[in-house]
């Protein structure tokens, strides 16, 4: 049976700008597919970035989101059978102690990357981010 591959979003913050093209390869490495057309370089607002890290935002402290939104942020589109588990698995959790050897959090450090973490987030990530892409 053909499975749709699913569209995801991964949000690299600028702190890790220079090592977007390790990033996009480990990406690559995991199946992930990228289209560079779709690849998105923008500054967040506050309630964007509110928005994106969801239930990690009250975690941070002002000087932490202060830097978030005056730096640019690549936004990627990446499509891939079961696309989002995949994503939020290689992601891994916010924090270096608490993030699995291997994933993205723990290679590059806690606020470097930040990804959907349901269906409903990844809607309204996409619709807010991608209004033109239906998932």
């Amino acid at each position: 049976m053909f499975m749709r591959d699913q569209k995801t979003l991964l949000f690299v913050f600028n702190r890790v700008t220079s090592d977007f093209p390790k990033i996009k390869a480990l990406l690559r490495d995991k199946a992930f597919v990228l289209r560079p057309a779709l690849i998105k370089e923008t500054i967040l607002s506050r309630g964007d970035l509110e928005i994106i890290l969801k239930d990690t935002y009250c975690q941070l402290n002002h000087m932490a989101v202060a830097i978030l939104i005056k730096s640019p942020v690549r936004i990627v589109l990446l499509e891939k059978e079961h696309a989002l588990t995949d994503l939020i698995a290689f992601v891994g959790p916010n924090t270096i102690e608490e993030a699995p050897l291997g994933t993205l959090t723990k290679l590059f450090g806690e606020n470097s990357v930040a990804c959907p973490r349901d269906e409903k987030h990844l809607k309204t990530l996409m619709h807010l981010f991608y209004p033109e892409i239906s998932i």
